[in-house]
């Protein structure tokens, strides 16, 4: 969680959307602009967390049939301060987006699995976490090696992944669907480089 900005984005095509604004104090109201421009206040159901968020306060609501685009979400709030935003998209179906790393040498490749043709570009971060085996190091908190944007079917370069120990690969696809609206999705996949230079995709 980090301190919010003033608003965040959301792309979608669904039957309805929930969303749960999770932030540390209780705020006083959401308001969406949707993708013709137009604003309206969302009605928000506050909740205080005791449970696995103990302390926040959830902010639930529901947009319902939104239509295709982008939207955007301002909060207003007493003061800044954490926040976490939850999407929940309800849809009849929602075509599967899979990607296959395979490790080849001091790269890996990408090798979509499902609607490949929609995929327009790759933006990826390897981040360094440290050798399980040497207990806690110093980068346990995620060390940044390498951030690049490839091709569809480009590769990860792991050149500068020269130590043993646990990294995680995070890629953000990008492109469009066959009706034209843009989208993006996240995925992170988990690497283990032996002292021997062996990688282990998981």
């Amino acid at each position: 969680m980090e301190k919010p900005p003033k608003s965040s984005l959301l792309k979608m095509v669904s039957k309805s959307i929930d969303l749960d604004w999770i932030s540390d104090k209780r705020v006083s109201q959401l308001e969406l602009t949707k993708p013709d421009g137009t604003s309206e206040i969302v009605n928000l159901k506050a909740g205080y967390d005791d449970e696995i968020f103990a302390g926040a306060w959830h902010h639930s609501a529901a947009i319902q049939n939104p239509n295709p685009g982008t939207y955007k979400l301002n909060v207003t709030a007493p003061d800044k301060g954490a926040y976490l935003l939850i999407a929940r998209y309800q849809a009849v179906q929602v075509p599967e987006l899979k990607y296959k790393l395979n490790a080849v040498g001091p790269k890996l490749n990408l090798k979509p699995q499902d609607s490949k043709d929609s995929v327009t570009e790759v933006t990826y971060q390897v981040q360094y976490y440290g050798d399980p085996q040497q207990g806690i190091t110093s980068a346990s908190k995620g060390l940044t090696l390498q951030q690049k944007t490839v091709n569809p079917t480009g590769q990860i370069e792991l050149s500068k992944a020269d130590k043993p120990g646990l990294y995680s690969v995070t890629y953000e696809i990008s492109g469009a669907t066959e009706a034209g609206y843009p989208y993006r999705r996240t995925a992170v996949q988990s690497i283990y480089i032996d002292a021997d230079g062996n990688k282990y995709v998981n």
